[in-house]
């Protein structure tokens, strides 16, 4: 099967897209054609051994369209990462004329959540492209039943759910009870809507007399977006929680290691995700996690028994948050689940479920 992967990832090591799709199209070039072309002028040179055939925006050749459409250089599926990072629409068109099918795998972006943030672009944009687009779609690859459930109100194509994989790691975490101060973490994109940063902030205000007498701190490392940084250290200023919650760099490689290894429980009270990468990632380090319903990973997080889960609101956050504190001796258990749970992500069987589906759809196509 030869397969044509199409993205516009910048590289940013905290953009969850920037690392799974490279990883998702590695995976697949172990058992297939693979070409690869990041309607981006990033080039990273680890990304040309991820495919057979790799093309950025500056190094595609004027001529691939027509090479495709021809037959010359034959291709069986495409498969679109994301929707709206594609400009006004012109860099995907010439992939829809080709007669061949097509995946979308939209990382969240046709969520109920998402759906309203800059409504009235989206609205504008819809009616033009991309509402065709969708239903034109051979199949919508969802990253978890929460997405599909949060995004299947509007757009009702044929799909299938394919979580993100990891690489599960050897377990080395110290499977204790953390003594005398609570080291709770969140890593990644300082997002303050999408990561529900200002619900989990308001949160730690509720209750924060309880959380101050267990040692209760949050530490929050990543890149700001959308001015988050600022907002979310004025209203940490306002509400009084200097000694309770603390905004760091971004950290990287072995810096993040180390901070997953030291840390004692993961915290994500997103409003919407696909899959985050971030949070299996925290579990395969042992870190048993609270997390929102926002993330759609509530359910695995329950029935593993791997941490705590609220609701997308201040009030439910609180609630989760002194149940957290309270729970101390569970945290060895929750933390040998967590790791459980991450082997549930293996790359090898996501990929062959991935493959499995393109080949429906190619028979599909055919017949």
């Amino acid at each position: 099967m030869n397969i044509l992967y199409i993205s516009n990832i910048s590289g940013n090591k905290f953009a969850g897209t920037s690392v799974i799709i490279p990883k998702t199209i590695e995976e697949q070039r172990k058992k297939n054609y693979v070409y690869w072309v990041n309607l981006n002028k990033k080039n990273d040179p680890k990304w040309c051994d991820c495919a057979n055939v790799f093309f950025n925006l500056d190094t595609l050749p004027r001529d691939f369209f027509l090479e495709i459409a021809s037959k010359r250089i034959a291709i069986d599926i495409i498969v679109i990462h994301e929707v709206y990072v594609y400009g006004f629409f012109s860099k995907l068109r010439p992939f829809l004329h080709l007669g061949i099918p097509y995946i979308i795998v939209p990382h969240s972006q046709l969520t109920r959540e998402a759906q309203k943030q800059k409504v009235i672009k989206k609205a504008i944009a819809n009616s033009l492209f991309y509402k065709r687009f969708i239903k034109k779609a051979a199949c919508i690859q969802y990253l978890s039943e929460g997405e599909r459930e949060s995004s299947e109100c509007k757009y009702r194509t044929r799909n299938y759910v394919a979580p993100n994989g990891i690489s599960v790691r050897p377990n080395q975490k110290n499977h204790r009870v953390p003594r005398p101060k609570i080291k709770s973490v969140f890593v990644g994109r300082i997002d303050i809507y999408q990561k529900g940063l200002d619900l989990l902030v308001e949160a730690i205000s509720i209750t924060k007399e309880h959380l101050q007498k267990a040692g209760f701190e949050l530490i929050i490392y990543g890149p700001s977006q959308h001015h988050s940084k600022e907002k979310l250290e004025s209203k940490i200023g306002l509400l009084g929680l200097d000694s309770l919650v603390f905004i760091n760099d971004p950290v990287y490689d072995q810096e993040k290691e180390k901070v997953l290894e030291e840390a004692d429980c993961f915290i994500l009270t997103s409003r919407f995700e696909g899959h985050p990468v971030s949070l299996i990632e925290a579990l395969s380090y042992g870190v048993p996690c609270l997390v929102s319903t926002g993330t759609y990973m509530d359910k695995e997080i329950i029935n593993f028994k791997a941490g705590w889960v609220c609701d997308c609101n201040a009030e439910s956050i609180a609630v989760a948050l002194k149940s957290l504190v309270n729970d101390l001796d569970s945290f060895p258990t929750y933390s040998y689940n967590a790791v459980l749970l991450a082997q549930e992500y293996d790359w090898d069987a996501i990929s062959n479920k991935n493959e499995r589906e393109y080949l429906k759809i190619i028979g599909r196509q055919n017949g």
